[in-house]
């Protein structure tokens, strides 16, 4: 009797994967803090000194309240391809990485934008390889910054003139159209987010003289300066009201825009 024995001893494919993740200005340079609505970027580094993979996955989880502009895969060495098939869903960012042989890297430059409230925000990426292929090194699979987003003073100016009927001219009749035209500018240092536009009417006579009635007709942006781009008012919220208040507390509103309107430094 004959027998005969195979034996084979199946072995799963490793590599070591690492990534890095730097917080940058706008030149390159490494930073801890950032202001406000500041521009700046983030620099991953994603590197291979294990054997080959095919298909790496990467994830990266920025702050909730940071707006992420664009993002550019660069600088890709001894054949690594590019971060592709990039997505971006609840400012989580997740990628493949097709080819990333031995001693391979490649950079993704993240810009964002830094969020209006002040704190501490973070960015948590990890690198993970295929199905199949075990890293050897797992303690080189996570990256994770935090820096500091400081204040900065925000000055803007509102200014209103009554152009129709001009200023001082008494309004002949109830019924009457009335058109201000206000301006509003900002003198801060940087770019910045005006979250909601209000406009009120405040009365400056006895009460006795008599309350007027408010019918909001229109509003319309007639122009914009230094790269401040002019709103879509499609959304605007107007009301009609009487005119009895004397303090912006109390005043009802006659319209307001509650979308997000981006005011470029020294823009009205």
């Amino acid at each position: 009797m004959f027998l005969c024995f195979l034996y084979a001893q199946a072995q799963s494919q490793t590599t070591d994967l690492s990534i890095n993740i730097e917080a940058q200005n706008l030149g390159g340079s490494a930073v801890s803090q950032v202001d406000i609505y500041q521009d700046f970027q983030y620099l991953i580094t994603i590197s291979n000194s294990g054997n080959t993979v095919s298909n790496a996955n990467i994830s990266i989880d920025f702050d909730d309240d940071l707006i992420i502009n664009s993002t550019t895969s660069q600088n890709n060495t001894n054949g690594a391809t590019d971060v592709s098939g990039i997505n971006i869903t609840g400012n989580v960012l997740t990628g493949i990485i097709a080819d990333l042989p031995n001693n391979s890297s490649v950079e993704l430059l993240v810009a964002v934008t830094a969020p209006t409230n002040l704190g501490g925000i973070a960015a948590n990426g990890t690198i993970s390889p295929p199905n199949g292929t075990t890293d050897t090194n797992t303690s080189n699979n996570q990256s994770i910054i935090s820096i500091d987003v400081l204040d900065i003073v925000i000055d803007f100016t509102v200014s209103h003139v009554q152009i129709q009927p001009a200023e001082g001219t008494a309004i002949d009749a109830w019924g009457d159209e009335v058109t201000y035209q206000f301006t509003i500018t900002n003198n801060s240092a940087i770019d910045f987010l005006v979250d909601a536009i209000e406009g009120k009417l405040l009365l400056e006579s006895l009460p006795e003289n008599g309350l007027p009635f408010s019918e909001f007709v229109s509003l319309d942006c007639i122009g914009s300066t230094n790269g401040t781009l002019c709103p879509d008012l499609t959304n605007l919220n107007t009301f009609s009201n009487t005119v009895s208040a004397t303090s912006l507390i109390t005043a009802p509103s006659n319209f307001i825009f509650n979308e997000a309107v981006e005011f470029t430094s020294g823009g009205s």
